[in-house]
């Protein structure tokens, strides 16, 4: 396949589309009851690790991360 080559209308149009639907980043907020495993799953996500021994959070904590082309704005609310 030539990468050279110019787009046609229907590669352009096919790519707005996906634009439309796929977004290169994703906020999210996490909240539910105490020990959920709302933190937990946020530094899982974060540094692919899991660790038992988890602070409780208070107020909220917030983690900006980057996984493939998205990027995730994760906020963890504790209740």
């Amino acid at each position: 396949m030539d990468n050279n080559k110019p787009l046609s209308f229907w590669d352009k149009l096919i790519d707005w589309v996906k634009s439309l639907f796929f977004n290169k980043e994703l906020e999210l907020a996490i909240l539910g009851i105490q020990n959920a495993g709302k933190t937990t799953l946020v530094n899982v996500m974060a540094n692919n690790q899991f660790d038992e021994d988890t602070i409780p959070t208070i107020g909220f904590n917030f983690r900006k991360l980057k996984k493939g082309k998205v990027e995730f704005k994760l906020w963890d609310l504790g209740m």
